[in-house]
């Protein structure tokens, strides 16, 4: 057995050479996990890319569609405002031509009313004339 500074020199050497070995395999895995987040940001930096390119492209996408339902709906607007005029002035038009028409009417009935009480009167002095002549006195 070895006793004192011989004990010591061998032990030391063993213990530097783990502490070496603890060393190298510590050196090891910090270098691996370096690398594996570099690694990491690089995947994490290239799905913001792609995520980002893809957002983008949704959104112009979406502008897209936007203006085209947009330019539907216009021209189906335009279309309706124009049918909604065609049809006023179709109301207005039949409106003039019931009021001619029934004003029309209105000047017959009052000719034939007029040439009825004629009539009538006419009759009238016919029945009084007929009955003044045929008194019996």
């Amino acid at each position: 057995m070895r006793q004192g500074s011989e004990a010591s020199s061998d032990g030391g050497e063993e213990e530097n050479d783990v502490q070496d070995m603890f060393a190298a395999w510590k050196a090891s895995t910090v270098e691996k996990k370096k690398k594996q987040e570099k690694e990491l940001l690089k995947l994490m930096d290239k799905t913001k890319k792609d995520y980002l390119k893809q957002a983008k492209e949704t959104r112009e996408r979406t502008k897209q569609e936007m203006s085209n339902v947009y330019a539907a709906f216009l021209e189906k607007d335009a279309e309706l405002s124009t049918n909604i005029r065609k049809l006023w002035v179709k109301v207005l038009e039949t409106h003039k031509m019931v009021h001619v028409h029934a004003e029309d009417a209105a000047k017959e009935h009052k000719e034939t009313a007029a040439g009825m009480r004629t009539d009538i009167q006419k009759v009238e002095q016919d029945v009084t004339a007929t009955l003044e002549g045929t008194r019996f006195t």
